[in-house]
């Protein structure tokens, strides 16, 4: 697949968040036309993180928008939390075999 303008801006504006915020790890993305899956670690102390998954999400979709000009985004989010390794590898394979899967998606 090859990036629209909207791709690339996803694609610097993931990067970027990921380096900026001392408590967000990018783990594993990968944009879709009409998607994006991410795993996304938020560290911090022992009881909170310094960031909610919400405000990570807020934000990412914020700058998008404003770089882009307009939203791109649904409201809301689906998340699942990582509940161990096993989880975090079906997850992480699940995300590296959805391009794979483009031709059978009935919204593409």
């Amino acid at each position: 697949m090859k990036f629209t303008l909207a791709g690339h801006i996803v694609n610097r504006t993931i990067c970027d968040m990921g380096n900026q915020y001392d408590a967000v790890s990018i783990i594993q993305y990968v944009i879709m036309p009409n998607h994006v899956h991410l795993v996304v670690a938020l560290q911090g102390n022992k009881n909170r993180s310094d960031m909610s998954l919400s405000q990570f999400i807020n934000l990412l979709k914020g700058r998008i928008s404003r770089k882009y000009g307009s939203s791109l985004w649904q409201r809301g989010f689906y998340e699942h939390v990582v509940r161990n390794e096993a989880d975090l590898f079906r997850i992480m394979e699940y995300i590296e075999n959805n391009p794979l899967q483009w031709e059978l998606d009935e919204e593409r």
